[in-house]
């Protein structure tokens, strides 16, 4: 059985990532249906972003590559500022009702920043 080429299994882990990120804007919005449209909105585009990406990749485009590093570096730090900006309004208002959202922000901080460090280690390793 012949592995499969680096381009290609990047290309299939975008996809998931694209699948994760579409599940935690519907999440997102269920959590808090009155003030999480931009949740539902930003998860549907961000996986459709993703998924593109993901097909180019494939394709061995190489501005895509450059894409999905520098879109894995934007979802990941704006991940952050947000969960952090969520876990600072439970912990020092005593909010509890945000601790949901702020544990959704932290999980996709977590699978964005992992998603580009293994990228980058596969890269690095052909």
């Amino acid at each position: 059985m012949e592995a499969q080429p680096v381009n290609h299994k990047i290309g299939t882990y975008l996809l998931a990532y694209s699948v994760f990120l579409f599940i935690a804007g519907i999440t997102g919005y269920l959590m808090n249906p009155d003030h999480a449209i931009t949740s539902l909105a930003g998860g549907t585009a961000g996986a459709v972003f993703i998924a593109a990406l993901s097909r180019l990749y494939r394709k061995n485009i190489l501005w895509a590559q450059s894409g999905v590093h520098a879109i894995l570096a934007v979802f990941s730090l704006t991940f952050l500022w947000r969960g952090a900006t969520q876990w600072w309004i439970v912990i020092a208002h005593g909010t509890t009702e945000k601790t949901g959202i702020a544990l959704l922000l932290t999980a996709l901080f977590v699978v964005s920043l992992l998603l580009g460090v293994l990228i980058v280690r596969l890269r690095r390793n052909t």
